[in-house]
């Protein structure tokens, strides 16, 4: 009878001492919690959303502006709205030897161009970086082709060409992106190279009506670009 008195006491010590253990708040294996994190791996690291413009597009006319909202590390999904307004003037040929005729394109255009870049840093929206495109652009153009003073003749001949067509193109880029840590959110630089090759999807366009720099910078085909970019990461 004592014996069993006395087992019955230490089975209800050892349920006892059971429940009054703690419980760990983490089972092995697991992770303690959000200190545990991978630094700079979590999006909370970094940018959500940045805004730049393209400082050499001011140059040939181009205005616009780019917003990248950046769902994961390694992801940004930008998307460019701009609008042009630009005179171009000068021979249709590269080389115009002797040339009676003289061009000069106004152009008004807007545009939106979408990319999808890959980061190949862990950081977000950060380092080198690979990103193919899909744009659609609409231009007007209004050409004088007039002349030359060593045309000769007088009064001048001229002509005059309105044209309205819009764009379907594809690109590809390759990027380097940094920001600067100024408090509480970030300047951006950024620059990149690479090709767009734009068809006619509506309208008309007369190359040969246009100066070489506009088919050099607007025309159709493949044609090569490089952007410089500036702006803010919140």
């Amino acid at each position: 009878m004592r014996g069993s008195a006395l087992a019955f006491l230490v089975v209800a010590l050892n349920v006892s001492d059971a429940r009054a253990a703690p419980r760990p708040l983490f089972p092995e294996g697991e992770a303690s919690g959000p200190s545990a994190a991978t630094p700079g791996t979590s999006q909370d690291n970094g940018p959500h959303v940045l805004g730049t413009f393209d400082t050499l597009g001011v140059i040939d006319g181009r205005y616009g502006v780019q917003v990248e909202w950046v769902p994961a590390p390694h992801w940004g999904i930008a998307a460019y709205g701009w609008w042009e307004h630009s005179t171009l003037s000068g021979a249709a040929d590269v080389v115009a030897i002797d040339s009676d005729t003289i061009d000069s394109t106004e152009t008004h255009a807007y545009g939106l161009d979408t990319q999808v870049r890959y980061y190949f840093s862990e950081s977000p929206a950060l380092g080198f970086f690979i990103a193919p495109g899909v744009e659609v652009q609409r231009f007007d153009t209004n050409t004088t082709i007039g002349c030359t003073p060593e045309y000769g003749e007088d009064p001048c001949p001229t002509t005059n060409a309105e044209r309205r067509f819009d764009y379907l193109g594809l690109s590809f880029d390759i990027g380097l992106q940094t920001i600067i840590p100024i408090l509480p959110h970030g300047l951006v630089g950024s620059v990149s190279i690479g090709a767009q090759e734009r068809t006619v999807l509506a309208g008309a366009v007369e190359t040969t009506e246009m100066p070489w720099m506009w088919n050099a910078v607007d025309g159709p085909g493949l044609r090569p670009r490089l952007r410089l970019s500036v702006g803010w990461a919140l």
